[in-house]
């Protein structure tokens, strides 16, 4: 059995919106440069998250990287209501159940509020698993993928794997995965995934099952 590793945030959810939407609210209430578009964003943003914040305009010198973290999350369980499925996600979804794959989600959303999003959008059905990291601002999705391909004694030859920023190209790639999507609707401008990967896309719809 073939399995899809998803990404959650960008890849399955379209949150860049409200993501620019509170990045823009906490600069402003800092005095920061503010007023980014989407595509100044997905242009900018970068994993580890800490250096992304100081890319745009962050110290730390009077808030810790974990209070700002926070305070993005209780901003985003606001807004969240306003996101929905990236397009194709669920029609992509079906047919691979169709043609005998598993699906599974592999995120660093904290792991109670991603199978909360899942089963608000309806989707929790379509995945034998759904693995999120054990706090709001950290955790490895590498070594969860590890420990979830070990348990289920999953060959990584057998695993497709998309997503959509330089973080899941690093984690397919920790985890021995070779065939790679990397989709541009996410937090990552297309331009930017091309300079990692062959394979990227502009939706879902384009992966060939």
């Amino acid at each position: 059995m073939k399995t899809i590793i998803w990404d959650y945030n960008g890849t399955i959810l379209n949150d860049v919106g409200i993501a620019v939407r509170i990045e823009n609210e906490m600069l402003e209430e800092r005095g920061l440069k503010a007023g980014y578009s989407i595509d100044e964003y997905k242009a900018l943003f970068d994993n580890p998250m800490e250096n992304y914040y100081r890319k745009i305009g962050y110290t730390f010198e009077n808030e810790s990287f974990h209070d700002v973290g926070i305070e993005f999350y209780q901003l985003y369980d606001k807004y969240f209501p306003a996101c929905s499925l990236n397009q194709g996600i669920e029609e992509k979804l079906k047919e691979s159940i169709q043609k005998g794959y598993q699906n599974i989600i592999l995120s660093s959303c904290e792991h109670t509020k991603l199978v909360e999003q899942c089963q608000k959008l309806n989707i929790a059905q379509y995945f034998q698993a759904v693995i999120g990291v054990n706090n709001l601002i950290g955790g490895s999705k590498i070594a969860n993928g590890r420990q979830w391909m070990k348990e289920t004694h999953s060959n990584p030859k057998d695993c497709i794997f998309i997503g959509d920023t330089n973080a899941d190209y690093e984690t397919a790639n920790q985890l021995g995965i070779e065939e790679i999507y990397l989709v541009s609707t996410g937090h990552q401008s297309f331009a930017r995934l091309k300079k990692l990967h062959n394979n990227v896309i502009t939706t879902v719809k384009e992966i060939k099952l």
